[in-house]
């Protein structure tokens, strides 16, 4: 039995160091997590100052599966990112203040090259159009002239 005793000695030490890194790791882990959610609480305030503080939505740019509006303050102007566009409606809500109109999402750049295109192929269509009826209404003018002319030389 005396032989016994030493081996679980260090068998039992091994659990103790085991037990009490185990202990310091959850109080390590209890206060990130206190630190965190007190970042969290802070954010949350801010967001909230920064909601009633907003006067308007300037812009809203829908990208990387985000929404993210361009906020004008009284002093400043600050984006901000929304998860989802009931998020930014929420936000856009802002209870105990006057709400914030949320305006339809900007073009992508590669939306706004489609659209500069097409406007200029419909500039250069019209253009085209014009010319050619201007072209027409001049040999309609001159051919009333002549006629003109002809007739009062009859």
């Amino acid at each position: 039995a005396a032989g016994e005793a030493p081996a679980t000695n260090p068998e039992l030490d091994k659990y103790r160091r085991l037990l009490n890194l185990a202990r310091k790791k959850i109080e390590e882990n209890k206060e990130e997590l206190d630190t965190l959610r007190a970042l969290a609480e802070r954010n949350r305030s801010e967001a909230l100052a920064q909601a009633l503080d907003a006067r308007r939505v300037v812009r809203r740019v829908d990208a990387a599966g985000y929404v993210w509006l361009l906020l004008e303050t009284a002093d400043d102007w600050a984006w901000r990112r929304f998860p989802s566009e009931e998020d930014a409606r929420d936000f856009c809500a802002r209870d105990g203040a006057e709400p914030l109109s949320l305006p339809a999402a900007s073009l992508t750049p590669d939306e706004a090259r489609e659209l500069t295109e097409a406007a200029r192929a419909r500039c250069e269509r019209i253009t085209e159009e014009f010319r050619r009826y201007k072209v027409r209404v001049e040999i309609a003018r001159r051919q009333k002239e002549s006629e003109a002319q002809a007739a009062l030389r009859a």
